[in-house]
């Protein structure tokens, strides 16, 4: 831990020393800093480029990770509950498929029985279809003729 803030010290100064200048060399690092940022093929290093990297953060602030961290939860616990919403309608939708099976073989039952399966739901009346209407013969058989 104690190299570590030394090389920070030593970088800060670097970064400190060179604020007018736009490039620094490889030289002008001094010992005791493990890393080096990258250099260009003449030794160069861009100081915006290595300021940056200086300055990044190693972790977001505990309020945004507490933050995330309850959205996350929040989505996973939502996903959970349409899953089991999920599995109550599939549930529902057999248990309807079952009943609508039943009340289809018992409307072919009352057909079969009354001849027709068109039935008052309120009050158990059969609505028969009215009979196809025919000719009116006449009294003794015949329809009229007209000669």
């Amino acid at each position: 831990m104690a190299k570590k803030q030394k090389e920070e010290k030593v970088l800060d100064k670097i970064v400190e020393e060179s604020k007018d200048k736009k490039v620094v060399f490889k030289s002008d690092f001094s010992e005791g800093v493990d890393t080096v940022p990258p250099t260009t093929s003449s030794g160069a290093v861009n100081l915006q480029d290595f300021k940056s990297d200086i300055e990044k953060p190693e972790k977001i602030e505990e309020q945004e990770l507490a933050m995330i961290q309850s959205m996350v939860k929040t989505i996973e616990q939502l996903t959970n509950e349409i899953g089991q919403i999920e599995v109550r309608k599939h549930a529902l939708m057999k248990a309807m498929e079952g009943v609508q099976t039943r009340l289809e073989g018992q409307r072919a039952a009352m057909q079969t029985k009354y001849g027709t399966d068109n039935i008052n739901l309120q009050d158990g009346v059969i609505n028969y279809p009215n009979p196809a209407p025919q000719n009116n013969p006449t009294e003794n058989g015949e329809a009229n003729k007209k000669d």
